[in-house]
């Protein structure tokens, strides 16, 4: 029996040879190191803690020193009357073919990927940042022309925490019905609000707070919806 030899050349690569198999080994490694990139990042957006769930608000400095804390450290925000409140309670309707439904008295919020907020519900309410500054919600289509709704983000504190910010900046501020008196209503400063656009009508009498996120652990929705009634 005859057997044939094998015809793979034993002779060294040529120079351009060489380089062309480098080149394709150093392309095919890219890509898998683009894709394991690709799939790393993907397991991080959906492992984190606040991304398209429900959330609560609540003032909190970002701070282990009591003496630090300001007036409204620990309090939790609410949503009534189409505007977020502290110091106010929660309002809420239930859905028509439930009319005597049990109200939430939690406010739950969602801050996306895409960097927009809304309030956990069955009908939709968007948050935004209206042309004054102050903090409302609504349907999305009866929003104020002017109004912000993107670029909010979170970023975890110093000491802990997932605290709600903006990307353009700007600070979380909340302004009295009365002067020094609870309820307070939440504005987001980006340009000096004016004095006429406070309940009180004075800038001076607001107090600048750190609004941090956590875990809700009550059944969603939430509420059927938030509703345009006045706080208590």
């Amino acid at each position: 029996m005859l057997l044939r030899k094998n015809n793979i050349s034993s002779r060294p690569l040529s120079d351009t040879s060489h380089q062309a198999l480098v080149y394709e080994t150093n392309r095919i490694m890219v890509s898998f190191k683009t894709t394991a990139l690709i799939f790393s990042l993907a397991s991080v957006v959906s492992s984190l803690p606040w991304d398209n769930r429900g959330m609560i608000a609540t003032v909190l400095e970002d701070t282990l020193d009591p003496t630090q804390f300001g007036k409204l450290h620990g309090q939790v925000i609410h949503a009534a009357a189409g505007k977020f409140w502290i110091g106010a309670a929660t309002a809420a309707t239930c859905p028509p073919a439930n009319p005597g439904c049990t109200t939430t008295k939690d406010t739950v919020i969602h801050v996306w990927l895409e960097t927009t907020m809304s309030l956990d519900t069955t009908a939709a309410n968007k948050i935004f940042k209206d042309p004054t500054g102050a903090l409302l919600y609504t349907a999305p289509n009866a929003m104020t022309p002017g109004s912000v709704t993107r670029g909010f983000r979170v970023k975890v504190g110093t000491f802990g925490g997932n605290y709600v910010y903006h990307e353009k900046g700007g600070n979380w501020i909340a302004c009295p019905i009365l002067k020094g008196r609870a309820p307070y209503q939440v504005f987001f400063e980006q340009s000096p609000i004016l004095d006429m656009d406070t309940p009180t009508g004075r800038r001076a009498d607001c107090l600048g707070i750190s609004i941090s996120i956590e875990s809700y652990t009550g059944p969603t929705p939430a509420a059927y919806q938030y509703t345009p009634g006045a706080p208590s």
